[in-house]
């Protein structure tokens, strides 16, 4: 689910992505990937799954599931049951080396101020299991890994905690 009010279209990143069409503060809340019908499914099924990407049965497991916490990823389940990979908007947000938002166990925040027309990114490698083979960045030919489990959780709370150190909390 993406909460604030956006639209999707062409993408100079790859094919169509989601943008904002107003502006945002530095660690709003933008995306909920742990909504719906989700499954916790481990990383041994998900790594199983993912290796034969051409012949695997279950694409939907493929096409929709992000690390969730350590060795667990969360599988949308909707996409099982409803509808295949692009039905859903989150299905559109890009991955860039210097994304828009920072994830962490299933949501992601504004990782700066950004402004309408803005396109919202993800660094991937959050989402990905570290044992896959990856792909390559179209734009900087640099290789997309996942993180262990352990270092997704540690690197995003690091860069969370940049963003809120100057919260004040009553």
């Amino acid at each position: 689910m993406i909460i604030p009010e956006h639209e999707i279209r062409e993408s100079a990143i790859e094919g169509r992505g989601v943008f904002l069409k107003s502006n945002v503060k530095k660690g709003e809340l933008l995306v909920i990937y742990t909504y719906g019908i989700s499954e916790l499914i481990h990383k041994e099924y998900h790594d199983q799954v993912c290796r034969d990407l051409e012949n695997s049965p279950h694409r939907d497991v493929v096409d929709s599931s992000v690390r969730y916490v350590d060795n667990w990823f969360i599988f949308d389940a909707y996409s099982k049951h409803n509808l295949c990979f692009g039905s859903r908007e989150g299905d559109f947000v890009n991955h860039s080396f210097e994304p828009a938002m920072i994830y962490h166990c299933g949501l992601c925040f504004a990782a700066r101020d950004l402004k309408a027309g803005d396109e919202l990114t993800v660094d991937y490698r959050y989402f990905m299991s570290e044992d896959l083979e990856g792909f390559c960045d179209r734009h900087t030919g640099r290789q997309i890994r996942g993180f262990s489990g352990r270092e997704a959780f540690v690197r995003s709370l690091r860069q969370l905690n940049g963003i809120f150190s100057d919260e004040q909390v009553s």
